[in-house]
């Protein structure tokens, strides 16, 4: 009989690889927790740039730019930048 290559339990029929379903479980398990963690990570990353680009992004970046005079031109963009977007035809 075959053995799990992970636990060494003896697999049984319905386990469908070297693996018996509950290390199969656990690995998923694993997995999963290992990609929150990274997600969670990514997404302080994409808060924290998200700050820096509304302090020290220019008018011609935001997508209000020419549809409302902008009073923070000078002063920094904390509260009003919107990111355009990519612009058709422009690399990001």
């Amino acid at each position: 009989m075959k053995t799990c290559d992970r636990c060494g339990k003896e697999l049984t029929e319905r386990d469908r690889t070297t693996i018996c379903l509950e290390c199969e479980v656990a690995l998923a398990e694993e997995e999963n927790e290992r990609l929150e963690t990274e997600n969670a990570a990514l997404r302080e990353q994409l808060a924290a740039a998200i700050e820096d680009i509304r302090r020290i992004a220019p008018c011609s970046l935001c997508k209000h730019n020419g549809k409302q005079p902008c009073e923070n031109e000078d002063s920094g963009h904390e509260k009003c930048f919107e990111w355009r977007g990519g612009q058709e035809g422009e690399e990001e």
